[in-house]
């Protein structure tokens, strides 16, 4: 008969071992060997090197930084705000800062600053991407697609969130998941000036713009300019949600606007080429 017994090896040190066990489960990593020879070779018993590991400046700076992590999550929603920028030093402070509190990551894509924008964006804990600029659909879903959380939300560079709307997105995801929406649609006010004291397209609004939408493959943005959502008929618009206040023309004026129109017409007319619908001009009459 053949000897079918299964040969244990036991560890040469089992006190080592248990130590080093600590340090895993206490301090999440490896042990290092100074301190694990020190606590093998002392003549402390197992349960008094535990509480020491337990006791320790770097156990109670992991325990400080779970509850931190466990408030924000609290307090925050799993969504990412994803932007992309260029040159954007004037306005993206302002963008980013309006949802700060309730998004959990900030992504920002960047497709060739010069200025100050990328610095702002790192003070205020965006995690920064760089890339070339290719069309408008392509870079917005890529954008998307560096996000870690559940739901994503789309804003310009030169667009905020008011205070007074930002509860309004807790209850459009909770209503969301409970319905199986993949994408949202918020109304969408233009803005002369910062102040907010002259509203632009008036009759336009809704405007809806649909920009809040689940973290999938199969999401993203078609048309080089003029953006179109895709990948899921779940969808829903929110007249009492959140409105996304653009402030395009309080930042872009003379040659910064001729160059932002000469690149939208250049690209409109490349979707033109391909018969890619479009659902208006290139550029509308009052940002010529």
């Amino acid at each position: 008969m053949g000897n079918n017994m299964t040969e244990f090896q036991l560890p040469t040190n089992p006190r080592r071992e248990i130590i080093a066990s600590f340090y895993r489960t206490i301090l999440k990593r490896e042990p290092d060997e100074k301190g694990l020879t020190e606590y093998t070779e002392e003549d402390l018993s197992l349960e008094t090197v535990f509480m020491l590991l337990l006791a320790s400046d770097e156990a109670k700076a992991i325990r400080e930084y779970k509850e931190l992590r466990s408030i924000r999550e609290e307090e925050t929603l799993p969504l990412t705000l994803a932007v992309f920028c260029k040159d954007n030093e004037d306005s993206i402070e302002m963008c980013i800062n309006s949802v700060k509190s309730i998004v959990r990551e900030i992504v920002v894509l960047d497709t060739g600053s010069s200025d100050n924008t990328i610095e702002i964006c790192e003070s205020l804990d965006a995690r920064v991407y760089k890339c070339g600029f290719t069309n408008f659909g392509d870079i917005r879903t890529l954008c998307g697609a560096l996000a870690r959380e559940r739901w994503v939300l789309g804003l310009d560079s030169d667009e905020k969130i008011l205070e007074e709307d930002i509860s309004k997105f807790r209850a459009a995801i909770k209503e969301a998941e409970e319905k199986d929406i993949e994408i949202i649609g918020f109304p969408r006010k233009r803005w002369l000036d910062l102040g907010m004291t002259e509203q632009l397209e008036v009759e336009v609004f809704p405007d809806w713009q649909y920009r809040l939408f689940r973290n999938k493959y199969e999401i993203k943005y078609v048309r080089r300019v003029h953006e179109k959502i895709i990948g899921s008929d779940k969808r829903m618009e929110m007249l009492d949600g959140p409105v996304i206040h653009h402030f395009q023309d309080s930042f872009k004026s003379g040659g910064r606007l001729l160059e932002r129109n000469a690149r939208y017409e250049r690209l409109y007319q490349l979707d033109i080429d391909e018969g890619v619908e479009q659902d208006g001009p290139a550029v509308a009459e009052i940002d010529e």
